[in-house]
């Protein structure tokens, strides 16, 4: 005869099972959690600030992106051409009066000691894709313009790799977009 506490062993070690890993998730959770509730008050803190002239080129590839995302920069110069970069996105709850999949328009900006600078310009729907669909276009001239720093996009075994030919990018990524102009990143 078996002891009726023989039973429910599997059944004791699939529920502590189960409690661990709901426990775990929940930690996480709160980790999470307080991750975002700081970056979003760092963030908050940056935006305040006064604008501040981009960091000297030379210095770029020692900035840490948690020190400067979201910092209010201001920049000289101009559009330098024609030529944009399309990544791909989806804004599923817009805040402004277009939604859905399109573009992110990053155009290269040359200051005027000559370093280029790639400037969101904004959300385009798929449709709008062609800059001669866009009348506004790329202003002409000099201009300046006031922006926040934001690092590259990480990209992780998931991401796809861009479409250049098609100018498809899924990631914001400066340097392959410098590699793309033929220019030193």
């Amino acid at each position: 005869m078996t002891s009726p506490w023989r039973s429910l062993l599997p059944v004791t070690i699939a529920t502590a099972l189960v409690l661990a890993a709901l426990l775990a998730l929940g930690t996480w959770q709160v980790k999470r959690l307080a991750w975002k509730e700081g970056l979003i008050a760092a963030a908050t803190e940056r935006v305040a600030r006064p604008p501040a002239e981009l960091p000297a080129p030379a210095g770029w590839s020692a900035l840490d992106s948690a020190g400067y995302e979201f910092t209010r920069v201001r920049l000289t110069g101009h559009f330098a051409g024609p030529r944009e970069f399309h990544v791909y996105t989806t804004l599923t709850r817009p805040k402004g009066p277009v939604g859905g999949q399109g573009y992110w328009v990053m155009a290269p900006f040359e200051q005027a000691d000559g370093t280029i600078v790639f400037v969101n310009r904004g959300f385009v729907p798929l449709e709008k894709k062609d800059p001669a669909t866009r009348p506004e276009g790329i202003p002409a001239g000099k201009a300046t313009i006031e922006g926040l720093m934001r690092g590259p996009e990480p990209r992780d075994r998931f991401t796809a790799e861009d479409d250049a030919a098609r100018n498809i990018w899924l990631r914001r990524d400066p340097a392959r977009f410098a590699a793309a102009l033929g220019l030193d990143a």
